[in-house]
């Protein structure tokens, strides 16, 4: 595959950022730090982020940079400091902006299933995939309301999403409605089916430009 840039622009680009970054242009710190966060370095991304939110404390790119910062708290099991970088981010964008946000506070609430739950209706009412399946659980097997988590499973299972077909499954065996638990079960194995038939295809596909 060709190199979108070439090297002397990669070096002209480079030049303009190190200028940037001596004049502290809040920008040049945000996408530093996104660019070391994608690169793996996450010590120099804190550090870029939180230049960044000295210079600019109350914005939109600012929700971001406090998403960006609560997904590393996340995943480092820091979950006091990774729930606070969630709420900030919350409160400086529109909820279209922090489906992710309001998914990382619910799974962060799970000892506390209403407040789980509402952080994941507010993904799931902006359309966030991954949201429906963790709703759906929930509803099924601590509220026990098999028609609502039918209800998540289904919207859930329209976007792709095979743990939501199996919720489906699980929420008609819960109510003992074995003809549309046989349906469900079928779909599944539909779909399963066609996944490995296009994995298949895009195998033949590779190796055939191998070849």
């Amino acid at each position: 595959i060709e190199e979108p840039y070439t090297d002397e622009e990669k070096r002209f680009a480079n030049l303009h950022i190190m200028k940037l970054l001596k004049l502290n242009h809040p920008l040049t710190f945000k996408m530093s730090g996104d660019f070391a966060f994608k690169n793996g370095r996450v010590e120099d991304a804190v550090k870029f982020y939180n230049q960044f939110i000295k210079l600019d404390p109350n914005s939109f790119l600012t929700s971001e940079v406090y998403k960006s910062m609560g997904i590393i708290e996340f995943r480092n099991s820091r979950l006091i400091n990774s729930k606070y970088f969630f709420e900030k981010s919350i409160a400086l964008a529109p909820s279209s902006k922090v489906s992710q946000c309001h998914y990382f506070l619910g799974q962060i609430y799970e000892d506390d299933p209403l407040r789980s739950r509402y952080h994941f209706e507010m993904s799931a009412a902006e359309g966030f995939r991954e949201s429906f399946a963790s709703l759906g659980f929930l509803e099924l097997n601590y509220f026990h309301d098999a028609y609502k988590a039918k209800h998540w499973f289904l919207l859930g299972s329209e976007l792709g999403d095979v743990n939501c077909m199996i919720g489906v499954l699980d929420s008609y065996i819960r109510v003992a409605d074995l003809s549309n638990a046989a349906k469900a079960f079928n779909k599944i194995k539909k779909f399963l089916n066609d996944q490995r038939a296009v994995s298949y295809t895009h195998l033949r596909a590779h190796e055939t430009r191998r070849h």
